[in-house]
C-alpha cells in the first residue's frame, strides 16, 4: 500500500487512513461506524438525535464491535435571538 505523505491527521487521531466517515444523523447505522474504524479510519457515531439510553445502547454496540477509537458526533443549534 502506498503511504500517505502527509501523516498529521493519522498522527493526531492514532489512525491508519486518512479517513474520516462523515457522521450522517438518519443515514449511518452502527455497523457503518465500527467498519470504518475497524479498516483503518475514524469512525463516525451521530448522537444528537439519540437520547441517553439510545446513545448508550449504540455506543456499547460500537464497543463490542471495535476497540478501536470512534468519534461521538453531537451538534449544537444556535438561536439568535
Amino acid at each position: 500500500m502506498t503511504r500517505w505523505p502527509d501523516r498529521r491527521i493519522i498522527d493526531l487521531f492514532g489512525i491508519e487512513l486518512p479517513i474520516i466517515r462523515a457522521s450522517m444523523a438518519g443515514a449511518t447505522t452502527v455497523d457503518m461506524v465500527a467498519a470504518a474504524a475497524k479498516a483503518g479510519g475514524r469512525g463516525s457515531l451521530p448522537s444528537a438525535l439519540l437520547k441517553v439510553k439510545g446513545l448508550s445502547k449504540a455506543s456499547g454496540e460500537v464497543r463490542a464491535a471495535t476497540k478501536t477509537p470512534v468519534n461521538l458526533n453531537f451538534f449544537a443549534r444556535l438561536a439568535l435571538l
